[in-house]
């Protein structure tokens, strides 16, 4: 069953100023120039905190299974998608856009002070690491559930530097090691 249709409204204006300007902006702010009255907000949101668990659901529901197609239509090899998944994001930083994780965002904003908020965000977390388990699984890897926790620190870790350093050069460190992890560097 789908949404009603001011609630994605709602949802896609909040999604993209949140993830945009961070979790500080005040409900008026969010709210301006969109017609959508406070009331209305709080009618499918009863707080804020809320409707920001429902970003990071939203958030997860739309990332996920992009990942997954871009993964699929980058490297019909199994090791290759593993690395594509990398290449992904970092083509996203390198054509200039520096978001980083919602769900991250959400938690280090919130931390566990906010269990809806708390359970989307491990939600996303659960999700992304099977996806990293089931890609890592696929390369025959001798440890993959190793190469899984492995794979996830090089991804997340260059996320945030490439954030921090506003430059997709992270990436490039990161793929090196994951080259290594995979057997694939012929660099040495």
């Amino acid at each position: 069953m789908s949404k009603p249709q001011k609630k994605q409204d709602i949802i896609n204006h909040a999604f993209e100023l949140f993830y945009d300007h961070g979790f500080g902006l005040g409900v008026d702010t969010l709210m301006a120039d969109t017609g959508i009255s406070k009331r209305t907000l709080y009618k499918y949101f009863p707080s804020k905190e809320a409707l920001i668990a429902e970003l990071v659901e939203h958030y997860r529901e739309q990332s996920l299974p992009q990942l997954r197609t871009g993964v699929e239509a980058l490297s019909p090899d199994p090791k290759g998608r593993l690395m594509a998944l990398f290449d992904l994001r970092q083509s996203l930083f390198a054509g200039g856009c520096f978001r980083g994780c919602l769900a991250i965002s959400a938690r280090q904003e919130f931390g566990g002070r906010q269990p809806e908020i708390e359970a989307a965000a491990t939600a996303m977390f659960a999700d992304m690491h099977a996806l990293v388990r089931e890609l890592s699984a696929l390369t025959g890897h001798a440890n993959p559930d190793g190469l899984t926790d492995q794979a996830m620190v090089l991804f997340n870790g260059a996320v945030v530097a490439a954030q921090a350093t506003r430059s997709p050069a992270p990436f490039d460190a990161a793929k090196s090691v994951l080259r290594v992890l995979l057997g694939t560097d012929t660099a040495s």
